[in-house]
Formats: C-alpha cells, sequence, structure tokens
C-alpha cells in the first residue's frame, strides 16, 4: 500500500514534465498541460451538454436502451457535434 501510494505521488508529480529526448517528435505520446479556461471550458460544455434528443426521438445514454422507436444506430454517435 506505501509503495502503491510513493508511485501515485511520484506520478502526480511528473503529470506535466515533457516527454524525454527520444519521444520529443513522437506526436502519439500523451501531453498534458495544466487547465486553461480559454481553451478547455469549450469543450468541457460540450461534454457535460446533455444528449436529450436524437433525430427527435427521447434517447437514454446507454446503448442497452431497448425502449426506442428510432431505427438509426446507437453506436458511433458523437456527444461533440450535437
Amino acid at each position: 500500500m506505501i509503495r502503491a501510494q510513493q508511485e501515485v505521488e511520484s506520478s502526480l508529480s511528473h503529470v506535466y514534465d515533457p516527454p524525454p529526448p527520444e519521444y520529443a517528435k513522437d506526436s502519439h505520446w500523451i501531453k498534458f498541460s495544466a487547465y486553461d479556461p480559454k481553451i478547455h471550458d469549450q469543450i468541457r460544455a460540450k461534454v457535460l451538454k446533455p444528449i436529450d434528443k436524437l433525430n427527435g426521438s427521447p434517447r437514454l445514454l446507454s446503448p442497452y436502451n431497448n425502449n426506442t422507436t428510432s431505427t438509426s444506430p446507437r453506436f458511433g454517435t458523437s456527444f461533440l457535434s450535437v
């Protein structure tokens, strides 16, 4: 348990570090940045916006909702385009 706590603390203290030099040009390297309201608030608003309708029919957020009359696919719908 102590080792796990140490690993968490180490990870959190390095979360914003740049990638090592050998990975600096790797476009797939995951990079984190501190929260910036100018950048992140727009995305946050879209993510938190409730999806209450899809093609004019009420929709639950579960892909397993069997109580729908819609013939549109229930998977692959992007909430960011709403």
